[in-house]
């Protein structure tokens, strides 16, 4: 649960959430990431991400903006839980996606998305 008690609902021009996660964006850095990540860990931890967005949009005011941004290059993480969200709020839409990857450029591979809320 987010512990968040001074913002009321509907309130926030633009919300950014960053939740814990496998941290597979990392992996050039952090190689023991792999030894020590099973799928059990992997299914709790996309659960908490998508947790973490639900909790977060009640946030977002008409026409705000929600960004998700996840240090990862797993399409679990990424792609399909904001699909699933989509598919699951009509009032949404996405603006932009990207999926950075560390051998394309100086940067450790991540997923995010720009949501705006409309209405």
């Amino acid at each position: 649960n987010l512990l968040i008690s001074h913002v009321e609902p509907r309130k926030m021009d633009k919300v950014v959430v960053i939740p814990t996660s496998s941290s597979l964006g990392l992996v050039r850095r952090h190689p023991d990431i792999l030894l020590s990540l099973n799928r059990t860990d992997l299914d709790k931890i996309i659960e908490n991400e998508k947790n973490t967005l639900e909790e977060s949009e009640c946030f977002v005011k008409p026409n705000g903006y929600l960004l998700y941004a996840v240090f990862t290059m797993n399409v679990k993480e990424g792609q399909n839980i904001i699909k699933e969200f989509l598919d699951n709020h009509n009032d949404y839409v996405l603006e932009q996606e990207k999926q950075l990857f560390p051998y394309v450029g100086p940067s450790d591979g991540m997923y995010y998305a720009r949501l705006k809320k409309i209405g």
